[in-house]
């Protein structure tokens, strides 16, 4: 996550394994959730991170 910009901090992010990462951005989007980070491609697979309406941030992953 360096790699990207991010600053290191001392939390967990919870990621979930889905089929379809747009998909279940567009249905949290839906519920007033909200990206934070966009769609990111690395070699194993695709990720994001979005937040629930309270803010609360969680990850998104579909392997490749």
């Amino acid at each position: 996550m360096v790699a990207l910009g991010h600053e290191l901090h001392h939390f967990v992010t919870v990621h979930v394994q889905v089929n379809d990462v747009k998909a279940y951005l567009e249905r949290a989007a839906g519920l007033c959730g909200k990206t934070l980070v966009p769609p990111v491609e690395i070699p194993t697979g695709t990720f994001v991170w979005m937040a629930d309406p309270k803010g609360s941030m969680i990850g998104l992953w579909k392997p490749r």
